[in-house]
């Protein structure tokens, strides 16, 4: 089988590929290493290429964000099956978005929440993710009364993830 005919079709974002995979390539490879706003230009380049859905069709879905009773369980998983719909977005990448534009009602949920949490194996389900949501609301509102400062899922999520970190150190046995 020849691949020229293949290849000829790939056009995708041709000048910005052709670009990072010269001139930029080059360049990083004359520093000899990576900063975080190269790979932050190589995740994005990406991502792009992942979330492939007309304009139209993202936002009818993201939309549905602004308009669920974030409380219900029944359209909260709804949303979350809707937004997995669209490519590149998972579980995980919808906790970031719901977390981002909601702190007040999400944290993100990862391997290292959920390790800090419960220690149990990362799964990557609606349940699990509406269970752990509603554990990181019943934590802030512990943490609230005992700092006398009010806590959001958010700022859970973000300690119990270095908690997660650290633990996973300890255990690898890195001191």
């Amino acid at each position: 089988m020849r691949l020229r005919e293949y290849w000829n079709e790939y056009n995708y974002y041709r000048e910005e590929t052709n670009e990072l995979f010269d001139s930029f390539a080059g360049n990083v490879k004359k520093r000899g290493y990576l900063t975080r706003n190269d790979l932050m230009r190589i995740f994005l380049w990406k991502a792009d290429r992942v979330v492939e859905r007309n304009e139209d069709e993202l936002n009818k879905v993201t939309r549905r964000v602004f308009e669920v009773d974030h409380e219900n369980e029944g359209e909260v998983k709804r949303l979350l099956n809707e937004l997995t719909q669209l490519d590149g977005i998972k579980i995980p990448m919808a906790s970031v978005i719901l977390s981002i534009l909601f702190p007040e009602k999400y944290g993100v949920f990862d391997k290292n929440v959920r390790k800090a949490l419960d220690g149990k194996k990362y799964t990557n389900s609606p349940k699990a993710f509406w269970d752990y949501q509603i554990k990181t609301r019943e934590i802030a509102k512990e943490q609230s009364k005992l700092d006398g400062k009010e806590w959001f899922p958010r700022d859970v999520d973000k300690a119990l993830w270095i908690l997660g970190k650290k633990s996973e150190v300890k255990k690898e046995g890195v001191s």
